[in-house]
């Protein structure tokens, strides 16, 4: 009964989602409506190109916007020398394939942008340009100003070297400096932990935590300030609205797509084919507390094709080493969210309460340099 209070099945959020007007007033541009120039960024299934101008989207300037659209995956096989010609059809099928997942993606992301009520923590749809299914279809978002991934691993990890693996510095070299940077990650964790509420109180699992996927916003007059506060959750083509119709075990275990996201983040009862829900985000959140405080990821590239550390994280429950810079409420609270057990793990709300009050213990006198 203890694990049917903490988890609950997701049935009256899914009833709350639809019954409430979510309805985002979006404008829908036509191709041209908008100029798109060069790409900045490329995922797995997705491509981020820049806008040079734009008519149709209010209180915007075009240099401020971004389009995202489907990835490419269509190539000719007119060059390639194959000598079966059964190879051709299979890899134009392979192809296909992706393109297929590309294009679908991007119509699911826009489908919860869409409906869901908007967050300060969550990046904010402003468009809609083309029609589904083709290379013209896009989203339109702001322009991020830099992503968690290129926060951590160019400009922390360099400022702040002596911070490198969560240590705990002695009291001559904790400064004023560093335990305002300290403050500063405990307030990312916190807005990031915000945006994973909104999103869990209408019963939509992210599935996809890892630090490209989090970004920060530039400042509404454009300039580029060293202020990176202001957090923003992007990329929905992996998320889910988790319904009652697909409830197989109780609580809190859905019928759901399994290898869903990146390892590293991802929750072992994703990894493993099992049932799953809210919670997976929870485990991806705690991996993503530790790379923050660490400044380190929890499992590198090496020891993901070794396989040696996922077999140790899956079945010997292993899990990365305590950091000695935390405080003990975040160090229990980051065990707590990381646990085997996915119904042990706590709700968001529970690990914004931690949160807020690690914030309200100590606030820092000066603000960190260079953010």
């Amino acid at each position: 009964m203890r694990r049917l209070l903490q988890w609950e099945s997701g049935s009256s959020l899914v009833k709350q989602q639809h019954t409430e007007s979510t309805n985002q007033i979006i404008p829908h541009l036509k191709t041209n409506d908008i100029v798109v120039g060069e790409q900045l960024a490329q995922g797995c299934f997705g491509a981020v190109y820049a806008v040079t101008f734009t008519r149709g989207v209010w209180n915007a300037n075009a240099q401020q916007l971004v389009v995202k659209r489907a990835r490419c995956f269509l190539q000719t096989q007119a060059n390639a020398k194959l000598e079966v010609d059964d190879l051709d059809d299979e890899e134009r099928q392979k192809q296909q394939k992706k393109q297929n997942i590309s294009f679908f993606d991007l119509a699911c992301e826009a489908q919860f942008l869409q409906h869901l009520p908007p967050h300060p923590h969550i990046i904010h749809l402003r468009a809609i340009l083309g029609n589904p299914g083709t290379f013209e279809y896009g989203l339109v978002f702001d322009k991020l100003a830099l992503t968690l991934a290129e926060l951590v691993d160019d400009k922390w990890r360099t400022e702040y070297a002596s911070c490198i693996g969560g240590r705990r510095l002695r009291w001559w070299n904790n400064t004023a400096r560093t335990r305002a940077f300290y403050y500063q990650r405990v307030e990312t964790v916190k807005q990031l932990a915000s945006a994973l509420n909104h999103l869990h109180r209408y019963s939509i699992v992210y599935r996809d935590m890892k630090p490209p996927n989090i970004g920060f916003a530039i400042n509404k007059d454009g300039s580029k300030s060293n202020d990176y506060g202001h957090l923003q959750l992007f990329d929905f083509g992996c998320a889910k609205e988790l319904k009652v119709k697909h409830l197989i075990e109780q609580p809190d275990g859905y019928r759901a797509t399994p290898m869903t996201g990146t390892v590293g983040y991802m929750a072992p009862e994703v990894m493993l084919h099992q049932p799953y829900g809210l919670s997976a985000d929870v485990f991806s959140f705690a991996m993503m507390m530790w790379y923050i405080f660490s400044l380190q990821k929890p499992i590198d590239h090496n020891q993901m094709c070794s396989s040696t550390a996922v077999d140790d994280m899956l079945y010997r429950h292993k899990r990365p080493r305590a950091l000695p810079v935390l405080s003990d409420a975040l160090q229990q609270l980051m065990q707590q969210c990381w646990v085997r057990d996915r119904l042990q793990r706590p709700k968001f709300p529970y690990v914004l309460g931690v949160l807020e009050a690690e914030l309200a213990s100590q606030q820092p006198q000066t603000a960190a340099p260079g953010q």
